[in-house]
C-alpha cells in the first residue's frame, strides 16, 4: 500500500515524533511504501496568499512543493495525520497545509452551488495527542479537535477515518507511553 504521513510537530523529542517513528516502523514491516510530509522540518509556509486565492499559483514561491504534496496525496491509499492538539485544534502549520494543498480543482470541485469531492478513494488515520483529559475533549468540547480535521477531509471525499487519540500525554508514566507506542505499531501492522 502507498501510505502518506502528514506530520506536524516542531520538537524532535516529542511523543508525536515517537508515535510517527513507531508507525513508520510498523508500516515498513509490512512492506508498505511510505512518504512523509514533515511540515516543520521542511519549513512549509502555511500562509495562503491573495494570489493563491485568485488562482495565480505558478509564479509563487513554494508552488512546486504544493504540487508535490498534491501528487503524494493522489498517490496515497492511506493518509495518516499526526499532530498535537493545541487550543482545541491543529497547529497553524497544519491548518495552512489544508488551506494551501486541498484546493479547488484538486481536492474538490463545485457543481452549481455544492462541492463534489475528488479524493474519494482513500482512507485515513488521525493520530492526535492531548494534554487534557479525554472527558474534557470529548464531552465538554464535543470532540472538536477530531471533527475539525475530519470535516475538512470529508469535504474532499475522505470519509473513512480511524481515530488514534491519546490524552494527558505529558502527565502519564513512561510505561503508559510505551504501551501506546506498541498500540500504534500494532494498529498499522494491519495495513497491507
Amino acid at each position: 500500500m502507498n501510505i502518506l504521513i502528514i506530520y506536524a510537530h516542531p520538537k524532535e523529542n516529542s511523543f508525536c515524533n515517537a508515535i510517527k517513528e513507531m508507525i513508520v516502523k510498523g508500516l515498513k514491516a509490512n512492506k508498505n511504501t511510505v512518504r512523509i510530509h514533515d511540515l516543520y522540518y521542511s519549513k512549509f509556509n502555511p500562509l495562503l496568499s491573495k494570489e493563491e486565492l485568485r488562482g495565480e499559483t505558478k509564479s509563487l514561491s513554494g508552488y512546486k512543493t504544493i504540487v508535490k504534496y498534491q501528487h503524494d496525496i493522489k498517490w496515497a491509499n492511506v493518509i495518516i495525520i499526526i499532530h498535537p492538539a493545541w487550543w482545541y485544534g491543529v497547529p497553524a502549520i497544519l491548518k495552512g497545509y489544508f488551506d494551501r494543498v486541498l484546493t479547488e480543482g484538486f481536492a474538490f470541485n463545485y457543481e452549481v452551488d455544492h462541492p463534489v469531492p475528488l479524493l474519494t478513494d482513500k482512507k485515513g488515520i488521525l493520530v492526535q495527542t492531548f494534554d487534557v483529559e479525554e472527558q474534557l475533549e470529548k464531552e465538554f468540547f464535543g470532540d472538536i479537535t477530531y471533527k475539525s480535521v475530519y470535516y475538512v477531509w470529508k469535504y474532499c471525499g475522505v470519509e473513512d477515518w480511524q481515530n488514534f487519540a491519546k490524552f494527558k500525554v505529558n502527565f502519564v508514566s513512561k510505561k503508559q507511553r510505551e504501551e501506546w507506542l506498541e498500540e500504534a505499531y500494532q494498529m498499522v501492522l494491519k495495513i497491507k
